[in-house]
């Protein structure tokens, strides 16, 4: 109770303490308290005695107002690569979160706080930043901080995400389907029905051979396409689910067996 009656009336910043407003869900007291620009704010009495309450909100916003007049780069695009990052960590509502901040994954002290830009700054100057480049965290599990960070063009930052499909450690499916010429949403639709990112390949390969139509019960050649998309083309029906049955992922498809010619 004492400390209640010590903190009534007192000022810490520019708040100045006008009632207790009532406690936080640890039990801990809150207290409102009138700001010297005229709006009204609720703190916790420990932060109003540590210092870590001076204002509404209004000091911080004047502060950062300054800096960002002292270094003029608020309308850069290396500062708006910097916000970004704290975006994605910090702001739930953001929604690229659940892959950042949802995750765990944090800015180091140096790169935040009132010298953070000017500090990230120096560090990107330092490590090759430019125009066009993307910040990259080497350890996708990992904080950004300088030993984790790298610059990088942005379409190879896609290589590092967490859901980026992987044959192996070290072929990456889409880098397989350029190589190939095989479009990659196709590659991934094939993949879902249970064809390797190798066999799309191969199935690419194959477009322009023979292929037969098989009757499912006395295993006769039907009828003998040219390629895999006139076959399908000649039934009405997606080539994709023919040529899983080709190479043996189907039993049958369309009511039909098939399989790849000779020639």
């Amino acid at each position: 109770m004492g400390n209640k009656l010590e903190l009534l009336g007192k000022k810490f910043g520019r708040l100045t303490v006008i009632q207790e407003y009532g406690k936080d869900k640890n039990g801990k007291v809150l207290w409102e308290c009138q700001c010297d620009c005229g709006n009204k704010t609720v703190s916790l009495g420990s932060n109003l005695v540590r210092g870590k309450s001076l204002s509404c909100g209004c000091l911080k916003n004047e502060l950062t107002s300054k800096r960002m007049k002292k270094h003029g780069m608020r309308s850069t695009k290396i500062y708006k690569k910097w916000q970004g990052m704290k975006r994605r960590c910090y702001e739930k509502e953001n929604r690229q979160y659940k892959n950042y901040g949802g995750r765990g994954i944090v800015i180091c002290d140096e790169w935040l706080g009132e010298h953070g830009f000017e500090n990230f700054y120096s560090w990107a100057m330092r490590n090759g930043y430019r125009d066009g480049l993307s910040i990259e965290r080497k350890n996708v599990n990992g904080d950004y901080c300088p030993e984790n960070c790298c610059w990088i063009p942005l379409p190879e930052q896609s290589r590092n995400k967490t859901n980026t499909k992987r044959i192996s450690d070290s072929v990456i499916a889409v880098d397989l389907a350029r190589k190939n010429g095989t479009c990659l949403s196709t590659m991934y639709g094939r993949m879902r029905k249970g064809m390797t990112p190798e066999e799309n390949v191969i199935n690419k390969n194959l477009k322009s051979k023979q292929i037969e139509k098989i009757d499912i019960n006395t295993d006769d050649v039907i009828c003998t396409y040219k390629s895999l998309r006139q076959a399908a083309k000649a039934l009405g029906k997606n080539p994709s689910d023919i040529s899983l049955c080709a190479n043996g992922r189907l039993k049958t498809a369309y009511g039909y067996k098939w399989r790849f010619g000779n020639e």
